[in-house]
């Protein structure tokens, strides 16, 4: 990089997402003191260590500590930021030209450990632009095996949420009845269908201290959810299609039609824009 540079103060961003914590080498400490050590062979000053934990690369919006980057690099407090990996800054193209075309104009530079760009340099910049697209092109791959994985579940009788009332997941495709939260959700249906009111059945359970599965109280918008999942009659529903799953019931298909009518006819009490399933 040009001599300006390692005589000026520059900032190191770090991020994991959630998929990939657990991989060697992508932690945050192991990219962390990687790159100090790096800075320190090149006799870069480190103004800030940025880290982001659990945060996707598809897109900038969502990404605060990014964004706070960003800021203190426009307003001049660093003249390079410095990455483990490309992938690690941005893997969407659109992004990562349009936010490396106002640090360039600011001449802020950009700096890869392990791919070793020069971004001040013609030939750097077209690097830039080929390991952005090939970034976007994993991400696009990755988005595309994770829905086909979470059909193939579907499809197999799986769901592919945490936790459910109800249900404790023993294993990872194993989910029996908890008998304590099975009685509170057949309640909740009962209820519905004596009063035909989401926000009353609401107000009861919390007259009753009844919580979700993390211990919150059954909002209205909770109880709607609990009357519309598929899941206590026996089925999967995946992007708008409903499976047959692999768990015992907590309802039966009857009164989960006889409440999603009753929801149907009040829809807006519930919300008419809310999309509503049947078994049939």
């Amino acid at each position: 990089m040009p001599d300006m540079i390692a005589t000026k103060s520059v900032a190191i961003y770090i991020r994991v997402s959630t998929a990939e914590q657990a991989k060697e080498g992508y932690s945050l400490p192991a990219q962390e003191k990687v790159l100090a050590n790096f800075c320190k062979q090149k006799n870069y000053k480190i103004y800030k260590v940025y880290k982001e934990m659990g945060i996707s690369a598809k897109d900038i919006s969502h990404r605060p500590v990014f964004n706070e980057m960003l800021r203190d690099a426009l307003t001049g407090k660093f003249s390079a930021i410095v990455v483990w990996k490309l992938s690690r800054f941005s893997r969407n193209l659109p992004d990562l030209t349009a936010v490396c075309e106002d640090l360039f104009k600011r001449h802020i530079y950009l700096i890869s450990y392990s791919e070793k760009f020069d971004c001040t340099t013609p030939t750097g910049r077209l690097m830039l632009n080929i390991l952005g697209t090939t970034a976007q092109f994993e991400r696009e791959i990755i988005g595309e095996n994770v829905a086909l994985g979470l059909l193939e579940r579907a499809e197999q009788g799986y769901p592919h949420f945490a936790q459910i009332l109800g249900y404790d997941r023993i294993a990872k495709n194993k989910w029996v009845i908890n008998p304590q939260e099975a009685e509170q959700v057949r309640f909740i249906y009962k209820k519905y269908v004596e009063f035909g009111c989401i926000t009353r059945v609401s107000k009861l359970c919390k007259s009753l201290s009844f919580v979700g599965k993390r211990g919150k109280p059954q909002s209205p918008s909770q109880i709607a959810c609990i009357l519309t999942r598929p899941f206590y009659a026996g089925y999967i529903l995946h992007r708008g299609n409903i499976y047959k799953g692999n768990h015992d019931i907590i309802i039966d298909v009857d009164t989960f039609n006889v409440v999603q009518k009753a929801i149907k006819a009040r829809g807006k009490q519930f919300g008419k824009n809310k999309k509503l399933y049947f078994i049939e």
